[in-house]
């Protein structure tokens, strides 16, 4: 979650639809490939493009999208890249197309058909298919996404004053205020991101009172 949310603030893109897009061309499998096609219907041959990964992106434009952004070792296997990917192609597309980035349809269809192409969608009826199964997605997970925001809100506040409650004056007074407040916030944020993930989202099990480390790789 805090992956997606600190591209939100680099890209604008927003959350909701970064996750359809990963889940629609990949369903999270980090290995991803187009099946190959096949020689008299029964001899495996050739892929049909050189997609790969979480965000399915082709060699070119994952070559681009490093120059462009500086970032010479990323990978399309690793999904903190395929996501800031995704965030920097959504921003593209707003930028050449004048798409919104609010808007997962038209957004999915400049990524299916690539920017030079996106005119010719119309007479491309699988891109149509796929671009309102991603606008459908994206709208469960936005919905998903505002509940589980909104039950961690209210679990941390009660949380807290169990907390304070349940702890002497004297031993409050022993612990700075910042510490408490930044222990239970670990401690009881991650616990819930674990139970209110939306569907089809593993997040590894991690020390709850550990320090923030490195983001878990989301995979399903």
């Amino acid at each position: 979650v805090q992956t997606f949310q600190g591209f939100l603030q680099k890209w604008g893109a927003p959350i909701h639809i970064q996750l359809a897009f990963v889940k629609k061309e990949s369903d999270f499998n980090w290995l991803a490939k187009p099946p190959r096609n096949k020689l008299f219907k029964v001899i495996p041959f050739k892929r049909p493009s050189s997609s790969f990964g979480y965000s399915q992106a082709v060699k070119g434009t994952w070559e681009q999208y490093k120059r462009e952004t500086n970032n010479p070792l990323a990978t399309r296997a690793r999904f903190k890249d395929s996501v800031d990917f995704i965030g920097w192609y959504i921003h593209k597309t707003n930028k050449i197309l004048k798409i919104s980035k609010k808007d997962p349809y038209r957004q999915y269809l400049a990524y299916y058909k690539g920017w030079g192409d996106y005119k010719n969608y119309s007479k491309d009826k699988k891109a149509i298919i796929y671009a309102k199964s991603v606008k459908d997605m994206a709208s469960k997970y936005r919905k998903q996404l505002t509940l589980c925001k909104k039950n961690l809100d209210k679990k941390n506040i009660l949380f807290f004053k169990r907390f304070c409650n349940s702890i002497s004056t004297a031993s409050i007074l022993l612990v700075p205020l910042p510490t408490i407040v930044y222990t239970v916030g670990i401690t009881y944020r991650v616990k819930n991101v674990e139970n209110n993930i939306p569907p089809n989202i593993v997040i590894p099990t991690v020390n709850r009172l550990a320090a923030p480390g490195p983001v878990p790789r989301i995979s399903g």
